[in-house]
């Protein structure tokens, strides 16, 4: 049976995905949540935690899974490790090609260090090591929440090609949590 490490979303912890997690076994995984302590921390900082997990398993036992910024985080594992497959839930658009279009608002938000962190990292760099199929899921209303977090999905889908998967969860927005977001997940994996 495969285990799916699950990163949660910025600020979050895994139990405000407990009905995510939930959903997951329901499909007949097992399911390790990976807590993330955001506070104070870079990207550099949360691959290092997340890693610290990973490496308790076989990488063809394993699917990394993630929210938002626990999608980058995961992303970016799985281009250093290839685990068996890849979900990502609301890629967000937080890579060095992607600060241009950041708003000032979400500049503020994550703070200098945070941005530092992210201008290292380059999207198409790591797209290039991605070998394993995944699973791209956003929300519909994200395509006007968030469009720039929509246009990195669709760039995943672009630069993966026939390993990925896009998946639109129609009527919810960035919320993992939200019933067709989880109808999504429940259909897909």
């Amino acid at each position: 049976m495969k285990t799916v490490l699950f990163i949660p979303g910025f600020r979050k912890s895994p139990e405000d995905h407990a009905i995510v997690l939930k959903t997951i076994q329901r499909r007949g995984y097992e399911v390790r949540p990976v807590a993330i302590q955001w506070s104070g921390t870079t990207i550099d900082d949360w691959l290092g935690q997340a890693q610290t997990v990973y490496e308790e398993y076989e990488p063809r036992d394993a699917i990394l899974a993630g929210h938002s910024l626990g999608a980058v985080t995961a992303f970016s594992l799985a281009a250093e490790r290839g685990p068996s497959a890849l979900w990502l839930f609301s890629l967000s658009g937080r890579f060095a090609e992607d600060i241009s279009r950041m708003t000032a608002e979400k500049i503020a938000f994550l703070g200098p260090m945070i941005i530092e962190a992210f201008a290292q990292i380059k999207f198409e760099t790591l797209a290039e090591k991605i070998t394993c199929d995944t699973l791209l899921f956003f929300g519909s209303k994200e395509r006007q929440q968030h469009p720039e977090l929509v246009f990195r999905v669709e760039e995943a889908h672009h630069r993966l090609g026939a390993k990925s998967t896009l998946i639109e969860a129609e009527g919810a927005g960035h919320g993992i949590n939200h019933p067709s977001y989880l109808r999504a997940i429940a259909h897909s994996i």
